[in-house]
């Protein structure tokens, strides 16, 4: 059976139910993830003391974030996705 909650009853039902987490480690958990998350994503993105970039690696970003040759690559690709834009709006 279907039955229905005033708004007052639902506001009430929250409010109980968020000093039921409260009460518990809740918040510690979700800040604890987001730390564990954060960690991980650094460890895969950073190179440690000794490591080394592959040579295409530096190649290909020594390309990309030149002045001379980063910005007409990026305008080509800009133009690149503009044109297939408009060509799948048609």
């Amino acid at each position: 059976m279907n039955k229905h909650f005033s708004p007052k009853e639902i506001l009430d039902k929250s409010d109980e139910l968020r000093q039921s987490l409260k009460s518990t480690s809740f918040h510690e958990d979700v800040i604890h993830a987001v730390y564990e998350d954060a960690q991980r994503i650094a460890s895969k993105a950073i190179l440690k003391q000794g490591e080394r970039y592959s040579h295409f690696d530096y190649m290909l970003d020594k390309i990309l974030t030149s002045p001379i040759t980063g910005l007409p690559i990026m305008a080509l690709i800009l133009a690149a996705i503009f044109w297939f834009t408009i060509i799948g709006a048609n």
